[in-house]
């Protein structure tokens, strides 16, 4: 009897230390649960565009081992959305829905705009200074009528993807376009037979309604083999269909008794291109070959040189000094020679010169002259190589009238670096450079 009032005594003192535990586990969780788990905000609320909040924001008081598991820099606050964000409150994890919402409408400023009669114009063309995190379309409120001349004032909407909607009153007038397009520079010019000429080069159109009349060039009445006095006739049309035209002449001369220039430039390119270029090779290693050919064998002058192509051709050719009208003139011959489409450019200013060479079927620029190494490097350029360089390098180093010259390519498919005294071939490939 003894032994069992003992164990049931001793029963009834592990109750009570399990019930005190229980009752301390029980306290200790009411006073940590909330500073922990139910201090950490189950919603935030931030605007598009804005920063995202950093682990402090989303807690309801402040703690000193808060942080989040989720990586928030991955996070575009300029994409409206939720995003589940864990984050940690000692030892507490809780995930809390980041709501990025967008209710800021887009701005923009009215810009007036003209239009000729039967043409029509976009909604965007009557605004300017679009400014939104997000993608903004434009529209009419009501599509203008085009069909008769006059001022108007037209409703254009501005609405984002999260469907705020801004209202901007703007101008547009239609006019009654009667005046065709203007051409200048077309001139009259006098080659050896044999010698080439770009029709194109230092002739521009403008238009006082249409930013970019067609220009036509009717040359096939030229044979620059045989010596004459040959016509070309340039016809530019604007988009109301004016249109007008400038006929000059081509006048082909034989060269004088003796004259051998033009036999030994090919001869020399002939020769040259046999010598660096090998049937292996696909047109952008070829086309590299010869960029880094006229780089590294025609030593550079500032001083400018008399611009005879031919002679100025042979000159690069046979590695004597030169500016960039010699190693552009080199270039060229030696492109043509080895198959290749290419087109000489210059500056209005006649300041300098470079080439654009059809490579795979595409048109892009070619610097053969070795300026600026260790910052611009253009084989095979775009529009936004030259833009670039012009913006961060020399301003207006490359200024040209776009509408003589075909559109180039809006992507390269290859990059030369330098180092050292080196050129390095880089051709890209889907996956990346190789």
């Amino acid at each position: 009897m003894r032994a069992d009032r003992y164990k049931t005594k001793h029963i009834r003192k592990k109750r009570r230390v399990f019930i005190i535990l229980l009752l301390f586990v029980v306290a200790a969780a009411a006073v940590l649960i909330p500073s922990g788990f139910g201090n950490i905000k189950s919603r935030i609320v931030i605007e598009a565009g804005s920063d995202v909040p950093p682990a402090s924001a989303f807690i309801r008081r402040p703690g000193k081992s808060v942080y989040p598991v989720t990586d928030t820099a991955s996070i575009s606050s300029n994409v409206p959305g939720t995003y589940p964000v864990i984050i940690k409150n000692g030892f507490f994890m809780r995930t809390v829905n980041l709501v990025i919402q967008d209710t800021t409408a887009p701005t923009a400023s009215p810009k007036p705009a003209r239009c000729p009669l039967g043409r029509k114009i976009e909604a965007q063309d009557l605004v300017e200074d679009i400014k939104d995190v997000t993608k903004v379309d434009v529209l009419f409120a009501s599509e203008p009528d085009f069909s008769k001349p006059g001022t108007r004032s037209v409703d254009v909407i501005l609405e984002d993807t999260s469907r705020n909607r801004t209202r901007i009153t703007s101008s547009l007038e239609i006019i009654e376009d009667t005046t065709p397009p203007q051409i200048h520079g077309a001139k009259a010019h006098t080659l050896r037979v044999g010698e080439t000429i770009s029709y194109r080069t230092g002739v521009q159109v403008t238009d006082d309604a249409d930013p970019s009349p067609m220009l036509k060039i009717d040359n096939t009445a030229v044979d620059l083999d045989k010596a004459g006095t040959y016509p070309v006739t340039y016809t530019a049309t604007d988009f109301s269909g004016n249109s007008s035209s400038v006929s000059v002449n081509i006048r082909v001369e034989d060269p004088p008794t003796g004259y051998e220039e033009i036999d030994k430039l090919y001869e020399l390119a002939d020769k040259l291109v046999a010598e660096i270029i090998t049937d292996d090779m696909n047109e952008i290693e070829k086309a590299f070959t010869i960029f880094k050919w006229t780089r590294t064998h025609i030593p550079f002058t500032y001083e400018n040189v008399p611009h005879n192509y031919v002679d100025q051709a042979i000159r690069g050719l046979q590695g004597k000094i030169g500016d960039c009208y010699t190693c552009s003139a080199a270039a060229k011959t030696l492109f043509e020679r080895a198959g290749f489409e290419a087109i000489f450019m210059e500056k209005p200013t006649h300041s300098h010169y470079w080439l654009m060479v059809k490579v795979n079927g595409e048109w892009y620029y070619m610097e053969p002259t070795p300026i600026y190494l260790k910052t611009f490097m253009c084989f095979l350029g775009t529009d936004a190589d030259l833009e670039w360089f012009n913006n961060h390098v020399k301003k207006g180093y490359y200024t040209f009238n776009h509408k003589l010259y075909p559109t180039p390519a809006k992507t390269s498919p290859a990059e030369v670096k330098y180092k050292n005294g080196e050129y390095t071939l880089i051709i890209k490939e889907p996956n990346g450079p190789v």
